[in-house]
């Protein structure tokens, strides 16, 4: 809605407006009729002064004051120019200062680094903040050189930088520097307690930085546990590795110490086997105290490999198959003592005797041939168990790293 200004109304009039309420008053007036404040050409604005003129339009809205003190029409910042007749009358309005633009979108953009800040669910998210704040900060870095330090806006401004400035910090944090939060939490802190308490177009940052920080406090300390679980379970890890290299040497140990044995034993068997064929030959000639010593002697070594075998430290899981080892030694001895038995019956026989058809004999041989098949059974079987017992023990995995 507007009010008309027609040629020849109130001629010879000059209306203004008071700066203290914004009444309208008079020219000759000294003060002002709706709040009584002293007014004088300086401290009134020029609306209209009329002649012989055109018709023209002027807002009817009451001028009101902007936060820098200068008087605006309707929100406006036109220069409206009436003339006519050889009379001028002009209502300048000035033009909004740009920095007062500056300062409040750039105001809004820091509200929105803080929020972005807060949201962050890694390091790495907080970077991304960091690099926001940096762009963010360019309009302000840009007009304050042009400003006086001393203007409230220019301050507050400056503010913004600061604030934003410790924002960009953040570029240096990630999982392995989670130490310069602290530092940089610091920096934060202080450039929100530099925000001018009295300044609406910034009132909304502090609230976003402080909710920020906290919101920072608890990603960092959740990471630093998450390392320091994640640095746990690689200690674990590596020492089940050790642990389990020492387990795989231990084995490795004792299986070398029993088939050292176990060759021993087995050339005996062949030793043996070679006496057997040989005696047993009608054409050979054995006399009875080479076959006694033959197998007295054969008895004697299978009782030193059996002494051997249960001198050793047996690991755990492996005791089974250890005993039934020495078992079948300690049967193969005993075979060898019927052998040497029967040698000496047919020795001391009342009539001619021959030693392989007697009793003890045929009792050594069986013996001996049951020996040989349990016995590659128990063999057997041990070196299952060594190599079941060493499959698992390889190098244990650690967990990967956490992102943080």
């Amino acid at each position: 809605m507007t009010q008309q200004v027609r040629q020849g109304e109130r001629t010879g009039t000059l209306s203004r407006f008071c700066t203290s309420c914004g009444e309208r008053v008079e020219v000759a007036a000294r003060f002002c009729g709706g709040c009584g404040h002293p007014v004088d050409a300086t401290d009134t604005q020029p609306v209209v002064a009329v002649g012989a003129a055109a018709e023209v339009d002027v807002p009817a809205q009451a001028p009101r004051r902007s936060r820098r003190g200068w008087w605006l029409a309707g929100g406006t910042g036109l220069a409206v120019v009436l003339a006519g007749a050889g009379v001028a009358a002009a209502l300048v309005l000035t033009q909004p200062h740009p920095e007062d633009a500056v300062l409040v979108d750039s105001a809004a953009e820091t509200v929105d680094v803080l929020e972005q800040m807060a949201a962050a669910q890694t390091t790495a998210d907080l970077r991304e903040t960091a690099a926001a704040a940096d762009t963010a900060a360019n309009p302000v870095t840009e007009i304050l050189p042009t400003l006086n330090p001393a203007d409230p806006t220019a301050q507050a401004l400056a503010s913004l930088e600061e604030v934003l400035g410790a924002v960009a910090a953040l570029e240096v944090i990630d999982g392995d520097t989670l130490a310069e939060w602290p530092a940089a939490s610091r920096g934060l802190d202080a450039a929100l307690d530099g925000l001018p308490g009295d300044e609406p177009a910034v009132e909304a940052v502090e609230p976003a930085g402080r909710d920020a920080i906290e919101a920072v406090n608890a990603l960092v300390g959740g990471a630093e546990q998450a390392l320091a679980d994640w640095q746990a379970a690689v200690e674990v890890a590596e020492k089940a590795t050790a642990d389990n290299a020492a387990a795989v040497q231990a084995l490795t140990d004792y299986e070398n110490a029993v088939q050292g044995q176990l060759r021993t034993y087995a050339s005996l068997r062949t030793d043996t086997a070679n006496f057997i064929d040989l005696a047993g030959d009608r054409d050979s000639y054995v006399t009875f105290d080479q076959g006694r010593a033959a197998l007295s002697e054969g008895a004697a070594a299978r009782r030193e490999v059996r002494s051997a075998l249960t001198a050793l430290a047996v690991p755990a899981g492996t005791e089974a198959e250890h005993a039934r080892l020495v078992a079948m030694v300690e049967d193969a001895a005993a075979a060898m003592d019927a052998g040497v038995s029967a040698i000496d019956d047919a020795d001391f026989c009342v009539s001619s005797c021959y030693v392989f058809e007697t009793t003890a004999w045929q009792t050594f041989l069986d013996e001996s041939s049951r020996i040989s098949g349990e016995f590659a059974a128990a063999e057997t079987a041990w070196q299952n168990r060594i190599a079941a017992l060493k499959a698992p023990l390889g190098d244990v995995t650690a967990p990967d790293k956490p992102v943080v």
